[in-house]
């Protein structure tokens, strides 16, 4: 049997069948090579199938705002903070396999989001576990998870706290985005710390690193949750430019130009 058949039968799960099928080929003195290219044939549809639906359901659940989002559709322009070779690294997800993490920094509008998406994307196809959720969502769920209340909101936040504990990728967007209360500094950090080593982080945010300290003001907590995120040299930061158009400009001059 060769090693493409066998690769399809793994991945269908169906060891029973592989070896009924190995038994009738031996049995009935068949041309291996070529029953091995019909049952390729036959199970390659299948496989292609449960892909698919893998990759739709993985894509569902990651709950990325821009779902459509896509690596071919970033500009590599005199604009773009990422050249040719930027994009080419970062869609191969070895930055995923080594558990680094991606920071995406600038203003609001000019594709931090678009691109955060477009790399959840890329490694959806690539079989990684992505999640994304917004700085607030985040920082509420937390808050949620602590409550010794037993209702839906504590319940059901506590299940995303834990799946966010299990995902390869975890996206945050817009982080830093509001002052945070002791509470919320303590259980941010807490989870911050328990999520080192399980996996990525990719935040867009429109402040610089520099400036994450403002939403925390705790110094111990801050230096400990940037330490984790923003200051380990396991990490590539990109800087979206001010003063070019943003993304939202851009598509809403084509739509003017389009209906106009």
């Amino acid at each position: 049997m060769n090693s493409q058949l066998i690769q399809h039968f793994e991945y269908l799960k169906l060891p029973v069948s592989m070896a009924v099928y190995e038994q009738v080929v031996e049995n009935n003195n068949l041309d291996l090579e070529t029953m091995d290219k019909v049952m390729n044939e036959i199970l390659c549809p299948q496989v292609d199938a449960r892909v698919e639906n893998s990759q739709r359901l993985a894509r569902r659940n990651a709950t990325l705002k821009w779902p459509q989002a896509s690596m071919d559709k970033i500009p590599t322009d005199k604009h773009s903070p990422f050249s040719r070779k930027d994009i080419a690294k970062l869609r191969s997800c070895g930055w995923a396999k080594r558990q680094l993490s991606i920071l995406l920094i600038g203003a609001s509008g000019l594709g931090k989001t678009t691109m955060a998406c477009a790399l959840a994307n890329e490694a959806i196809l690539k079989g990684y576990k992505v999640k994304s959720i917004s700085y607030m969502s985040l920082i509420d769920n937390l808050t949620n998870a602590k409550t010794e209340a037993t209702g839906n909101e504590h319940l059901k936040a506590m299940k995303l706290i834990n799946m966010f504990m299990r995902v390869d990728i975890l996206h945050v967007d817009d982080w830093g985005l509001k002052p945070l209360s002791k509470d919320e500094q303590t259980e941010l950090f807490r989870f911050v710390e328990a999520r080192e080593g399980k996996g990525s982080w990719v935040i867009t945010s429109q402040f610089d690193v520099s400036d994450w300290h403002k939403a925390i003001e705790n110094n111990y907590i801050g230096d400990s949750i940037l330490d984790r995120i923003a200051h380990t040299p396991y990490r590539f930061i990109y800087k979206l430019r001010d003063g070019v158009d943003s993304f939202r400009k851009l598509k809403a001059k084509k739509e003017e130009q389009y209906h106009g």
